[in-house]
C-alpha cells in the first residue's frame, strides 16, 4: 500500500513526466477529472491492481467542488496579486491537493481486493479495455480516442515510475492493464 509521501511523490514524478501534466489539466478542465485520482489508478493499475474507481470518487466528491473553486479564485487573482501573494494561493491548493491524496487512500485501504497473486493472474482479465481508470474517464465523459490515449500516456509514463525503482508497490505485471 502507498503511504502518504510514496502517494505525494510519485503523483509529483508522474504528473512532471512529459505531456502528463497538460494531458491531466485537459482531462480536468474539459470533463471535471479529479487529477490525484487519474495519477492513482495509472500508478495502481499499472501493478496489476482490480479494485473499482467507484469508492474513490466517493471519497473525493466532498473536496472536489472545494478545490474546483480554489482553482477558479486562484486563476482569477492572479494577474492582480503580487507573486508572493500569488505563491501563498498556490501553496494552500497544495495543502488542498494533499487531503485529496489522503482521502483517496483511506477510500483505496477500505478497498477488499485487489492485487493479483501472481503476473499471471487472471491474465484474461488483463487483456480487456474494462480497466478502473477506462472506466473513470468513460464516466466523466472523455471520448474514447481522448481516453485511450490518456489511458497509453498514463500507464506508460507510470511504468516507467515503477522500473525506475521508486515505488514499493507489488512489481509491474507484464502488459497493459486495460
Amino acid at each position: 500500500m502507498l503511504t502518504a509521501n510514496e502517494f505525494w511523490e510519485l503523483s509529483q514524478s508522474l504528473y512532471a513526466a512529459p505531456a502528463v501534466q497538460s494531458a491531466c489539466l485537459l482531462a480536468q478542465h474539459q470533463h471535471g477529472a479529479e487529477v490525484n485520482l487519474l495519477l492513482l489508478l495509472a500508478l495502481l493499475q499499472t501493478r496489476g491492481w482490480q479494485g473499482s474507481y467507484h469508492p474513490l470518487v466517493y471519497a473525493a466528491a466532498p473536496l472536489s467542488p472545494v478545490l474546483q473553486d480554489w482553482r477558479l479564485l486562484r486563476r482569477a487573482l492572479k494577474p492582480k496579486l503580487a507573486p508572493s501573494d500569488y505563491a501563498r494561493l498556490l501553496t494552500h491548493e497544495l495543502s488542498l491537493e494533499r487531503q485529496m491524496q489522503q482521502r483517496l487512500r483511506a477510500a483505496l485501504e477500505a478497498q477488499p481486493g485487489v492485487y493479483p497473486a501472481t503476473a499471471e493472474a487472471n491474465p484474461a482479465d488483463r487483456q480487456t479495455p474494462a480497466c478502473a481508470l477506462a472506466d473513470y474517464l468513460e464516466s466523466i465523459g472523455v471520448t474514447t480516442p481522448q481516453r485511450q490515449d490518456l489511458i497509453a500516456l498514463l500507464l506508460a509514463q507510470a511504468s516507467i515510475i515503477h522500473t525506475a525503482g521508486r515505488t514499493s508497490l507489488p512489481p509491474l505485471s507484464e502488459g497493459s492493464p486495460c
